[in-house]
């Protein structure tokens, strides 16, 4: 075991240090406050990429024109049982959807989540479709976390009553 009594090798005494001086290892200069506010700052979508509207997901994703949501729609609502994953476990995921590079897709009868980015635990921007027991099929595109940056609109909505559509 070493002998802690000893003036550690890399002190000199020029420097002012004697055998025997009370040395300790000084605590960081960085405050609690700061570091806790970097972890609010990481947290709440580092500084501004918060998934917002202004984010690049939510602009691909009105992007897409009626058509491809169609095809969208009817891959996402296609599930018989419950399906989650990455993108590449759906080997037959429309083009339009691959394109939009969604980091996570949650199916199940009657609805489906498609992650397009997350940017911290509360904050997102997805498309979800038709929550059981709403007026009508459709695609909403929802992003932000907070109540100040949260936001949707519906980007694709059926002409036709749940259940009568020709494509189901």
């Amino acid at each position: 075991m070493p002998d802690c009594s000893q003036t550690p090798r890399h002190l000199r005494y020029d420097d002012g240090f004697r055998p025997g001086d009370d040395i300790r290892i000084r605590r960081s200069s960085v405050s609690c406050g700061v570091l806790f506010g970097v972890s609010v700052w990481l947290l709440a979508g580092c500084g501004g990429a918060y998934c917002g509207e202004s984010s690049e997901s939510v602009a691909r994703a009105r992007a897409v024109s009626s058509e491809d949501l169609a095809e969208i729609y009817r891959f996402a609502t296609g599930a018989t049982e419950l399906k989650a994953g990455r993108l590449d476990q759906f080997p037959n995921a429309p083009k339009a959807l691959v394109a939009l590079e969604p980091s996570y897709i949650r199916m199940e009868p009657g609805e489906a989540a498609i992650y397009l980015e997350t940017c911290s635990i509360d904050y997102k921007v997805l498309l979800v479709t038709n929550h059981r027991g709403a007026d009508s099929d459709f695609i909403r595109l929802q992003w932000g976390g907070s109540p100040n940056t949260r936001g949707s609109e519906v980007l694709w909505e059926s002409s036709y009553p749940i259940g009568d559509s020709p494509d189901h």
